[in-house]
């Protein structure tokens, strides 16, 4: 299951600029393993971080209106994380199979308030992270003039507190 996953990864980040549809398939088949599998139970970002790697893919192949578009996916999947309760796994198929570890009954509420406490830091820095890849300059110069952009970039800046 790793081996697919950075299979499509490693497609979207590496190949040259004349191949921007397959980065674009590639980061989609990443993405449906993804949710076939229901691993966003696991890692609700594994999303987010595909979209903002496909973007920059995008943005290197010099397809500005591509990348804009994976960019704008980027910033709606780090709002609704954002704005999800920290036990929205609950009912996803891999969670199932690890929920009893996260039942105090089980590990004790300072392990289980610990947990919760990793998932928040995650959180926050993933919007951090989002704000500060838009502000790239090579970001600016590519998309710089364009509303799209301008429009993102406040967008992951409140998500990020900045």
């Amino acid at each position: 299951m790793d081996a697919t996953v950075n299979i499509g990864k490693t497609i979207a980040h590496d190949l040259p600029a004349a191949h921007a549809h397959l980065q674009r398939r590639a980061a989609d088949a990443g993405l449906a393993v993804c949710e076939a599998l229901g691993m966003e139970a696991v890692n609700p970002h594994y999303g987010l971080t595909m979209t903002l790697e496909l973007a920059d893919a995008l943005r290197r192949a010099s397809d500005v209106d591509g990348a804009l578009d994976a960019l704008e996916q980027t910033v709606v999947m780090a709002e609704q994380l954002a704005s999800r309760q920290s036990d929205a796994a609950r009912g996803m198929p891999l969670f199932d199979r690890v929920s009893d570890g996260f039942d105090p009954a089980n590990v004790g509420e300072d392990w289980v308030a610990h947990k919760a406490h990793q998932a928040d830091e995650m959180q926050t820095l993933m919007q951090r992270a989002v704000a500060e890849r838009l502000a790239d300059p090579a970001w600016r110069e590519a998309a710089g003039h364009d509303p799209r952009y301008r429009d993102l970039i406040h967008r992951a800046e409140r998500l990020s507190g900045k």
